[in-house]
């Protein structure tokens, strides 16, 4: 029972679904998972969340001792709600890569890389709390146990809002998301387009 050792396949369709931990939730998902050995093949996924979002997906999971050894999952978002992330909330297209990354302390959590498309973002957090010098100031929220980890791409064309009560700006620009030892924070340049300050 330890080390088993599956073939076969498992399909269903018009299932739900919320994650722990996650804000998002999934609805009419239609699913192809294939057993080979002590590997789960995700062959396909699909399913639809928030107004109008949708997420196509595939990968593998090498499973030991029931439990996930190592994965790789492919994801491809369209107008995707992201609501995850605590003062943000972001509509978005792109493709991400999840992979399965051992941490400094021994856990193995995800990793997630690639490049979206902000369609449109609110961020409501405090940003006149960061500390540090002006130059290179930046957006951290401390993460010093993360649970996952970031170095996404995201193209703001327009549609990013900052929302608290010292601002309210839209703005564009090229940014990359790291959430690392250091904390969850930004890299890049951006534009305000308009708004007012307090």
């Amino acid at each position: 029972p330890a080390a088993p050792r599956l073939s076969g396949g498992l399909a269903f369709t018009r299932g739900e679904l919320r994650v722990v931990g996650l804000e998002e939730d999934f609805r009419d998902i239609a699913l192809r998972v294939d057993f080979i050995d002590d590997v789960v093949r995700l062959t396909s996924l699909s399913a639809k969340s928030g107004k109008k979002g949708s997420m196509v997906a595939s990968g593998w999971a090498r499973v030991s001792n029931y439990r996930p050894a190592d994965y790789k999952l492919d994801l491809t978002l369209r107008d995707f709600q992201v609501s995850s992330i605590t003062d943000m909330d972001i509509r978005t297209d792109g493709n991400l890569l999840v992979r399965l990354v051992e941490w400094n302390d021994g856990r193995r959590i995800p990793r997630i890389t690639g490049k979206l498309a902000v369609k449109e973002a609110n961020i409501t957090m405090d940003i006149t709390q960061t500390g540090g010098t002006t130059e290179g100031a930046e957006f951290t929220r401390p993460t010093p146990r993360p649970n996952w980890l970031a170095a996404v791409d995201l193209d703001a064309a327009k549609n990013v809002w900052i929302r608290n009560q010292d601002l309210s700006v839209e703005m564009e620009g090229d940014l990359i998301l790291n959430r690392d030892e250091r904390g969850l924070y930004f890299r890049g340049d951006m534009s305000i387009l308009r708004g007012s300050y307090y």
